[in-house]
């Protein structure tokens, strides 16, 4: 019986709405009637909000210009709840005497009207006094960490007085005080409002409670990982000062051991002597996985069609020993795709093992065996290679990392002419040979975030010691650093900055330097105006009988490479940059001739995806030097990640 009395209603509704919007005879008429897709609201009257910030708070809507969008039909059931909803927003705002004079209907089309609403919006409530009272509750705190609280205040005397301002204040407020130590402070506010004379005072109170710090931590949500390993990551929490970067420092050492999908810290109460209990509550990763992927690598030098897999296992032999398995199986062109003389497979197989914690608990200790078959210009080889390594961090700031490497390198494919001369490939060059160092490296992060430091420095250094006690084919030592800076200029904008040099000094009985470990720039990650690994001394390659010749890149013992680039989020995930590249290698020892620097510059697309950010840079040689003869002038490279 209700829903046929509702029905009868409507239907009796309808008709008198029918005969008033025809009676009016007018094409301005009030938004009641059939279904009608609204094509346009306009707003009158309104000078406080933009149209969309004010559309955004109503039921009302348009129809998207996006084709294939569903259209928004026109309810005006709901026109008086958006009359109140859009006086409600105004007060909210100190527009204590807005007013909505009406709401209107104009055709459009034989469907489509556009719907006018008009606004008397009326004079704002002005903030005549803002007071923060501390009283007794703020005896813990010095006047520099008052003021600190204070400037939270987005509340302006002779501003307007505007609900959603205070509301963020308090806010704002509470969470300098967390920022301190104090997990309990509260706000209390008092908002007096004379909306005859539109004048408000406002009166804030900090309660600060007691300064706490970290106490008891309690884990959920741990499986197959021990209690003891994922608490000795967080151990350094323990009677530190409360504060919000604290349990978020704590979330991310938990998640960089790649072993939990998720992790929250939370703190849950405060003991009468000012102790914390911190809850971490963590989701675990699957003890195995695998990844498979085929990829393409390009640049103007070097064509590479790959299959790439990854197998993980996070708990191989318990406690957390990890066994990485990476293998890349494909085929590469050089120069290019077209040139069938120097193509050849590519293999990459490498397994690792990681054990954190063995003789001191912040040690990592990694052991990989590898083998690799590659092809260079004028020749291929295979390598099998191991690795031992250690590695700690110091606090959050310095990493030390000290390795033994054994390469093994033997030579095939070799074009007629480097087998006639093998010393074309540098007075040092051997086949097969051997490789035996030590490797040190330091670095510093003087930034906010060590995976995507968005401002700050990172100062990096390497030292290797090959032959002598290590044996091998080669004597030699090899040092390189560099200072990596970064600057957000803007929140979408960041200045980018890298400098740097290394040197190669042969000593002992067996002088000399491998191929391989020579210097090269040129290439995705250096000085982009240079095909891959051009930038380089080389060597001509002339075949029997032929008179061309082309220049196969040998290497250098010096080298020195500065970047700049400056990089913009444009929309969404998608990013521009531009650059300058300058570098140069030289064949001596510490051996500069920077009036002979070589300098490119060119720009750049990036793609911010789940994988990572897929970068293309193209780049073009600015100045005539020594290296640049010869060379294309262009290069172009579709990488992974940015350059530095």
């Amino acid at each position: 019986m209700r829903t046929g009395a509702y029905q009868l209603w409507l239907l009796i509704f309808g008709a008198l709405c029918a005969v008033g919007l025809g009676c009016a005879g007018q094409a301005r008429q009030r938004a009641l009637g059939a279904e009608l897709e609204v094509d346009d609201v306009r707003f009158e009257g309104v000078e406080r909000f933009e149209h969309d910030e004010l559309l955004d708070y109503l039921y009302l809507s348009e129809t998207s210009w996006v084709p294939f969008s569903d259209p928004f039909y026109l309810n005006e059931a709901l026109i008086n709840v958006d009359v109140e909803r859009i006086e409600e927003l105004y007060a909210s705002f100190g527009y204590y005497e807005a007013k909505v004079l009406g709401i209107w209907t104009q055709p459009d089309g034989e469907d489509t009207v556009d719907v006018v609403v008009r606004i008397e919006e009326g004079r704002p409530t002005r903030v005549e006094d803002v007071e923060v009272s501390w009283g007794a509750a703020g005896a813990e705190l010095s006047p520099e960490e008052k003021r600190e609280v204070e400037e939270a205040l987005r509340l302006e005397v002779g501003g307007p007085f505007e609900v959603l301002r205070l509301t963020q204040s308090r806010s704002d407020m509470k969470n300098a005080l967390r920022r301190m130590g104090f997990p309990q402070g509260q706000i209390l506010a008092d908002a007096q409002v004379d909306r005859q004379s539109r004048r408000a005072r406002i009166l804030l109170t900090p309660v600060p409670g007691p300064r706490a710090r970290i106490g008891e931590i309690e884990f959920k949500g741990l499986g197959y990982v021990p209690e003891y390993l994922a608490r000795r990551e967080v151990s350094f929490a323990r009677g530190e000062p409360f504060s919000p970067s604290l349990l978020q420092t704590m979330e991310k050492v938990l998640f960089g051991m790649d072993v939990f999908s998720s992790v929250t810290a939370e703190e849950k109460a405060v003991s009468p002597d000012g102790e914390v209990k911190v809850v971490i509550s963590v989701v675990e990763s699957e003890p195995q996985s695998i990844r498979v992927g085929a990829g393409l690598g390009l640049s103007s030098e070097r064509w590479e069609e790959r299959v790439s897999t990854r197998y993980t296992h996070r708990n191989i032999f318990g406690h957390l020993t990890r066994l990485d398995l990476d293998l890349r199986l494909g085929y590469a062109e050089l120069p290019s795709l077209y040139d069938i003389k120097e193509h050849g497979p590519i293999l990459d197989l490498g397994p690792q093992l990681r054990k954190k914690g063995w003789l001191e608990d912040r040690l990592v200790w990694t052991f990989g065996p590898r083998f690799r078959i590659d092809i260079a210009e004028g020749y291929q080889y295979y390598s099998p290679s191991s690795r031992v390594g250690v590695s700690r961090f110091f606090g959050q700031v310095l990493h030390l990392g000290l390795s033994h490497n054994i390469e093994y390198y033997d030579f095939f494919s070799i074009s007629e002419t480097v087998n006639a001369n093998r010393s074309v490939l540098g007075l040092d060059f051997r086949d097969p040979y051997l490789i035996s160092y030590g490797e040190l490296e330091a670095t510093v992060y003087l930034v906010d975030d060590i995976l995507e430091p968005r401002n700050g420095v990172v100062f990096e250094t390497r030292y290797m010691a090959a032959g002598g006690p290590f044996l091998g084919d080669f004597d030699f030592f090899k040092l390189s650093g560099e200072v990596r800076g970064y600057w957000t200029i803007v929140e979408r904008i960041q200045l980018a900055a890298r400098i740097g040099s290394g040197w190669i000094l042969p000593y002992g009985k067996r002088p000399g330097s491998p191929i391989n470990l020579k210097f090269y720039l040129g290439g995705a990650d250096t000085v982009r105006g240079y095909g891959y690994r051009r930038l380089s001394p080389k060597t001509q390659l002339c075949p029997a009988g032929d008179s061309s010749c082309r220049s196969v890149p040998i290497g250098g013992e010096t080298v020195i490479l500065g970047n700049l680039e400056l990089r913009g989020r444009v929309w969404k995930e998608l990013y521009l940059a531009g650059f300058v590249d300058a570098g140069d290698v030289r064949s001596g020892e510490i051996e500069y001739r920077l009036g002979e620097l070589s300098y490119a510059s060119g720009a750049g697309v990036r793609y911010d995806s789940i994988i990572g950010k897929f970068r293309f840079d193209f780049g073009v040689i600015l100045n005539e030097t020594q290296m640049s003869r010869g060379e294309r002038g262009w290069a172009f490279y579709l990488a992974l990640g940015e350059a530095f």
